[in-house]
């Protein structure tokens, strides 16, 4: 049996990473992961049809993800989280930007969001309907 564990928790994770050095277990894998947006997006972005062997590897491509989980109030709220926590030099090196939005994410803030994005040829962007209660985005950078 090959086992992919993606852990939000550090205790658990340490306990599992200490079952797999000290028992040898190579048909384990523990993703470190840090909050439930992190472990959301390490998870859609692990699915790997190939070897477990192979999947090893990803984990550095996985090591990169950065989440940031954003609420704000109003348009000019919008904008300015996008100015500040999205800055070009805050994603330097990065080349993928996935958003999604919760419930209440208004179509007006979709296209501020896209539009913030779209002179940018350097960063890939995404935006999917969420549909989660709270927060009201979570972006995922890689």
């Amino acid at each position: 049996v090959e086992l992919t564990v993606h852990c939000g928790n550090k205790k658990i994770e340490d306990a599992l990473k200490s079952m797999k050095c000290g028992g040898h277990r190579e048909n384990l894998l523990v993703v470190e992961c840090r909050g439930r947006a992190n472990a959301f997006f390490k998870l859609a972005s692990s699915m790997f049809d190939g070897p477990f062997r192979d999947f090893s590897r990803q984990l550095d491509m996985l090591k990169r993800i950065k989440t940031l989980e954003l609420s704000f109030r109003d348009m000019k709220d919008i904008r300015e989280h996008m100015e500040s926590a999205l800055s070009p030099e805050r994603l330097s090196g990065r080349s993928s930007l996935v958003f999604f939005g919760g419930k209440e994410m208004s179509q007006e803030a979709i296209d501020a969001i896209a539009f913030h994005f779209a002179s940018r040829d350097d960063i890939e962007f995404n935006y999917f309907p969420g549909g989660q209660e709270s927060p009201l985005l979570v972006v995922g950078v890689m």
